[in-house]
């Protein structure tokens, strides 16, 4: 049915507008939680614009194909899920990982936000290509014919 599909379609897309918009105030809104500096947080913010602006794009286009393919079948893939979630959020720590820095007194976790600051290019481009895997996958499970989900036996 047309109409259905699109509400499906615009239903999608509202939920990956209001995810992309999210990543960059929530990253904004961090900046400012640890550093408690406007300018800062916007200097920071402008530093790794780029990276926060592909970031929200794709995380955004992530939450929208979740939420097609969950209207599409009734249920979400679990992969799905990891893939738009975790490569969003590792993307979000390796821009804030200059942010912990301020508070690593203990050596141990200096040493892992050393780690991360030296690291931090090679942990935004990871971030990026499992994002554009994450992105595949769902343009994959939605072009996929639909599987019969197995009943659940108690």
């Amino acid at each position: 049915d047309i109409v259905m599909d699109t509400l499906k379609i615009k239903k999608s897309v509202l939920v990956g507008i209001i995810a992309a918009a999210i990543l960059p105030a929530f990253y904004l809104a961090l900046s400012l939680a640890l550093t408690r500096s406007w300018p800062h947080a916007l200097e920071r913010f402008g530093a790794m614009k780029w990276w926060v602006i592909i970031f929200a794009l794709g995380v955004g286009l992530q939450f929208g194909l979740m939420k097609y393919h969950r209207l599409q079948c009734g249920h979400s893939s679990v992969w799905s899920a990891i893939f738009g979630g975790g490569s969003g959020t590792v993307g979000m720590l390796a821009c804030c990982v200059h942010h912990l820095a301020d508070f690593a007194i203990v050596g141990a976790s200096a040493g892992v936000v050393t780690i991360g600051l030296k690291y931090q290019n090679q942990l935004l481009w990871f971030s990026f290509l499992a994002n554009l895997f994450g992105i595949a996958y769902l343009v994959w499970r939605i072009l996929k014919p639909p599987q019969p989900v197995p009943a659940i036996e108690l």
